[in-house]
């Protein structure tokens, strides 16, 4: 990893927690996470179209972290965090 991180806190949505915790796993790095909710903020006639798109994001991350292994697309000198 560029930066080298192996333990994070993960902030976002409610709907991306699940999915941001698992990809961090299947990279080697300890997470936790806070979802925030969206229900204040977007309207409930988009919410089906969020969870379509979810599943979709789901299954592309488990392809990712289970069969293609795709590289970083920032590519760079490793970068110590302190």
């Amino acid at each position: 990893a560029i930066f080298g991180v192996t333990r994070a806190i993960v902030v976002t949505t409610d709907y991306h927690l699940s999915r941001a915790l698992f990809t961090c796993q299947r990279v080697g790095v300890h997470a936790v996470g806070v979802g925030v909710s969206e229900s204040s903020r977007t309207p409930r006639s988009l919410y089906g179209k969020f969870v379509g798109r979810e599943v979709l994001a789901d299954v592309k991350a488990l392809v990712q972290t289970e069969v293609t292994h795709p590289n970083p697309r920032f590519l760079g000198p490793q970068v110590t965090l302190k």
